[in-house]
């Protein structure tokens, strides 16, 4: 992330201290690492996907076991990203992810600002890292 100056009264002393760690698939990191590049925009958890596309019925499957908290595998790529109020590089990540593949959702709970970031298969996650990363 980058480092952003803050404004500190003299008698707070202050250190840099790691605190997250999320579970990475190898498939996705360089999409993950751009994705935490940007200052606010925190990874928590990611998927790499499986190798065969959604079709309506596996998607109805996955979003009702989804949301009654029952597992239902990997599915497509995900990742899902908090982003801190002060954000306001979001905007340039969106634009970056702007495929028709790609769908972000906003599941903002309460002061955490959470996103979902979805890709309709691995191959065009693949293709979608190339491009914005060059990885």
């Amino acid at each position: 992330m980058k480092d952003v100056p803050t404004i500190n009264p003299p008698d707070h002393v202050q250190v840099k201290l790691t605190i997250v760690e999320a579970d990475i698939d190898i498939g996705i990191i360089p999409l993950v690492k751009w994705l935490n590049s940007f200052y606010g925009i925190m990874t928590r958890w990611s998927c790499e996907g499986d190798e065969e596309e959604e079709d309506e019925e596996r998607i109805a499957e996955r979003q009702l076991k989804d949301s009654i908290g029952l597992p239902y595998g990997c599915g497509p790529p995900y990742i899902v990203i908090w982003v801190d109020d002060s954000a306001s590089e979001l905007k340039e990540v969106k634009n970056k992810l702007r495929y028709r593949s790609v769908t972000i959702t906003e599941c903002t709970k309460g002061r955490i600002h959470r996103y979902h970031i979805m890709f309709s298969s691995k191959k065009e996650m693949k293709r979608i890292q190339k491009r914005v990363t060059g990885q």
